[in-house]
């Protein structure tokens, strides 16, 4: 779906809200921490991963309660990769988190 900025300057694919905060520690360096490849639009992956999940029911509850505050999905990049794991490897794949008020973020994440 088509990305656009939303009236609070938040990115959003109409149906998720771009979670910028959530995202930094994917995006800045942090040496431990899974990273995207530099040239990757991480914000446009995510949110393009999030309607995918919706697409494909790839939605699970977060800590295997389904009331629990928060989902998670797993989303493998064809063409990818994507990111390197936080122990140094490069992946394919994007872990998306997204809570009950719409908000995601995600990164680069193991098979």
């Amino acid at each position: 779906p088509k990305i656009t900025t939303n009236s609070r300057g938040e990115l959003t694919n109409g149906n998720y809200v771009l979670d910028a905060e959530g995202m930094i520690k994917h995006t800045d360096g942090t040496v431990g921490k899974s990273q995207f490849i530099y040239d990757v639009d991480a914000n446009k992956a995510v949110l393009d991963a999030a309607a995918y999940a919706d697409e494909y029911n790839l939605w699970g509850p977060s800590s295997g309660n389904p009331l629990d505050f928060a989902d998670k999905a797993k989303v493998f990049v064809e063409n990818g990769p994507v990111g390197i794991t936080g122990s140094g490897e490069l992946t394919n794949y994007i872990n998306i988190y997204r809570t009950k008020t719409g908000y995601v973020h995600g990164c680069p994440g193991n098979p």
